[in-house]
């Protein structure tokens, strides 16, 4: 694992990194699997670099024959007040676990999140991710292997965008929510969905904690936990068919 504080840090590419936008057939970082971007105050990032026509669309972290982090499966990125775009070579192909936790300043991403990504967490103000998800425009099973998917200290009141659109969701975890509600119909999507877990969310507790009464359109049959001040609530929830 790479653990990074840099500060004072704006541009990673050319200052981090030291590669001249010149360079071709250049590997940077090829064994790395984890890293943890944390408390990097000045980090805004340029904006994002797109492929160009003829690239290889699995090739998410190469560009101009530049290849960087190509075995990176595992991306934490932290406090970061003013990052405004995530890096397009951290977007490994490889890429399966990606956490990202108060970026307020975040407005810009790539087309996608990486198309193979099993967990994501976010926390705090995500900026642009709090309300939006992006979206496999060309494929209709978005995320197919997004199964685990958390949301910890989220302001918002509704669940983002998109994602009525992740049908492989297999666990659910909201966190310190205050205000967030959504009704059991919302996740008749999720057809793989088996646990639902609820902490410290008042008014996500309150609607679900009548387990077995909610009222749902979906077929499904799945486990929810609820925890409110050290009281821990288990329900098994079997919906209407």
């Amino acid at each position: 694992m790479c653990d990074i504080r840099w500060q004072g840090l704006k541009h990673s590419f050319d200052e981090l990194f030291g590669i001249p936008t010149t360079a071709s057939d250049i590997i940077v970082f090829l064994v790395l699997k984890s890293l943890h971007l944390w408390f990097m105050r000045s980090w805004e990032e340029k904006a994002v670099i797109m492929r160009k026509e003829g690239e290889e669309e699995e090739r998410y972290n190469t560009y101009n024959g530049i290849t960087i982090m190509p075995r990176l499966s595992k991306l934490q990125i932290m406090d970061c007040k003013e990052l405004k775009v995530i890096p397009f070579y951290m977007f490994s192909h490889e890429l399966k676990d990606l956490k990202i936790s108060d970026c307020p300043q975040l407005t810009g991403l790539q087309p996608s999140l990486p198309p193979l990504l099993e967990k994501l967490h976010l926390s705090g103000n995500v900026g642009v991710l709090k309300s939006s998800l992006p979206l496999l425009h060309n494929n209709n099973d978005n995320y197919p292997n997004l199964n685990n998917f958390h949301i910890y200290h989220s302001a918002q009141s509704s669940l983002p965008e998109g994602f009525n659109q992740l049908t492989s969701i297999r666990q659910l975890n909201f966190s310190y929510c205050e205000i967030l509600d959504f009704e059991s119909d919302d996740l008749k999507h999720v057809t793989k969905f088996n646990l639902l877990e609820i902490n410290e969310c008042p008014i996500l507790a309150e609607r679900f904690r009548g387990g077995g009464e909610i009222s749902s359109s979906s077929p499904h049959v799945y486990n929810i936990s609820i925890c409110r001040s050290l009281c821990i609530l288990e329900l098994s929830v079997i919906t209407a068919r």
